[in-house]
């Protein structure tokens, strides 16, 4: 063979990868669609005068709801504790007696329109890809001694072996290089997840406590209203007002932790 011919091995490179750098998630809020009847009945509820009288909307939820529950049922949520109602909205686990009724409004015609459609979050952002690859290296050739072709087989593997050290080199740069650019792409994505579950924070808290000073007003007007309500109109109201708060803060806190979910964006 003409080792001329053969001296192109020395001209071998690797041509230079590139890392796709994450893009930052965007996050959409998750949002509560409201009902035609789910804001004005605790507005309702809030506005009534302490002589009882109730309007047309509130008869009618009353109605409503005592068509859809039993009359055990209104009195479980209706004497819901504060305790339980506190830890609910902590993030806690629904009891499975206020979960049994809580799928029984949601899932009844008559009772569902009270209640808001959740929708949850969502994130958009590209996947971090590792496009570095093993290179395998083939094992260099080996000349039996005494050939007549030694001579320019010796000089073809040292002409290669120059190669392959040269290809080892820039390869060992490359994936030190794209170590570091890995690492910074792993931090970037901590220090963004960070933000996104802090931004998810402290978009649905504010929302938690305006409930809270929401529902309490509900109850307060309620109760001043007691002495001049019926016993079952009162609970059934009572009833409505810790369904307010209970199916608002666990919506709420679904949508929180969905969009802490939703932070972590796929390496």
């Amino acid at each position: 063979p003409n080792c001329d011919r053969l001296s192109g091995r020395t001209k071998v490179e690797i041509t230079p990868d590139t890392m796709d750098i994450a893009v930052a998630p965007k996050p959409t809020p998750g949002r509560f669609n409201a009902s035609a009847k789910s804001a004005p009945l605790e507005k309702g509820i809030s506005g009534m005068q302490a002589n009882g009288q109730l309007s047309a909307s509130l008869l009618s939820a009353i109605g409503d709801f005592s068509s859809v529950l039993t009359a055990s049922e209104i009195s479980t949520l209706a004497e819901l504790s504060p305790a339980t109602v506190d830890a609910i909205a902590a993030g806690g686990p629904v009891p499975a007696s206020i979960k049994s009724i809580l799928d029984k409004i949601s899932g009844n015609a008559r009772t569902q329109v009270y209640l808001a459609t959740v929708i949850e979050p969502s994130v958009q952002g590209e996947p971090t890809r590792d496009r570095t690859k093993d290179i395998k290296v083939p094992t260099i050739a080996k000349v039996t001694a005494g050939s007549p072709l030694t001579q320019c087989y010796n000089n073809v593997e040292t002409q290669y072996a120059t190669t392959i050290a040269g290809i080892e080199a820039n390869r060992t740069a490359q994936l030190a290089q794209a170590q570091v650019d890995y690492q910074q792409v792993l931090t970037n994505l901590a220090t963004t997840e960070t933000n996104c579950k802090n931004s998810a924070t402290a978009l649905y808290q504010p929302l938690k406590d305006a409930a809270n000073v929401s529902n309490a007003a509900a109850a307060a007007a309620l109760e001043a209203a007691k002495p001049n309500l019926t016993a079952t109109n009162y609970l059934v109201l009572k009833a409505v007002v810790k369904l307010g708060k209970v199916f608002f803060v666990q919506q709420l806190n679904t949508l929180e932790t969905a969009a802490k979910t939703a932070c972590p964006n796929a390496k």
